[in-house]
């Protein structure tokens, strides 16, 4: 933020925030320790992989991919087992073991539904330069939200919520827009993904520009001290 707040045409009183899945639960959690930012936006926010929210993917996933639930409790064994294997390899001063982002069921990934080839076409297309492999040790050291946070954030807040999200959990998104003081929740009858992709990312895109004119206009007071 200091870094952004220094660049040349750059309105240091006039920043937002903005986070997608993993860095949208990031962004979140960093706008209570500065007081400056003027709004923020989150889109399927991750918040960590707690027992809830684990429990909750798991539910969504079964019900709404038609993943059978022996299938999915196989495929999280076996993403532990990588894991295990890649902190032991980084704790040893290795080469990370790393095993892909998205695959189909039956098969070993950090994402696993029967739309994963499709996901994974729509991420080369957009990042030619991305690979489809991560190291499964992020999942011993995920961040971690702490209750409480939402309702010290100052800014005005959106949340975008995609109601048939099953890679995060959209109750507890929901919960979090509401327990912020200025929170505004916006939800979408599509999956995680489906908000990457035309038409409903022009229909996000269009709330969001909406929203953020309105607390980043000059004039517009900011929230709390500096």
């Amino acid at each position: 933020m200091r870094l952004t707040r220094g660049l040349p045409g750059v309105d240091p009183a006039r920043i937002a925030l903005w986070g997608s899945s993993s860095s949208g639960g990031h962004v979140l959690r960093l706008a209570p320790e500065d007081r400056r930012t003027r709004a923020v936006v989150v889109q399927v926010p991750e918040f960590g992989k707690g027992s809830r929210s684990t429990r909750e993917e798991l539910r969504a996933e079964k019900q709404q991919e038609h993943i059978p639930l022996g299938m999915l409790l196989g495929a999280a064994v076996r993403l532990v087992a990588a894991a295990v294997r890649d902190e032991l390899r980084g704790r040893r001063g290795l080469p990370p073991h790393c095993i892909p982002v998205f695959a189909l069921p039956g098969d070993l990934g950090a994402v696993i539904g029967p739309d994963s080839d499709r996901h994974l076409a729509q991420a080369v297309e957009t990042g030619p330069t991305w690979r489809n492999e991560f190291a499964p040790r992020l999942f011993f050291h995920p961040p971690v939200y702490r209750p409480g946070t939402a309702e010290r954030v100052q800014a005005p807040l959106l949340v975008c919520v995609a109601e048939q999200d099953t890679e995060t959990d959209p109750r507890r998104a929901a919960e979090i827009a509401r327990a912020a003081p200025r929170g505004e929740l916006l939800t979408y009858p599509v999956g995680h993904f489906e908000i990457y992709a035309d038409p409903v990312q022009s229909r996000v895109l269009e709330d969001q520009t909406r929203f953020l004119p309105r607390h980043l206009r000059p004039g517009t007071e900011p929230t709390g001290g500096g």
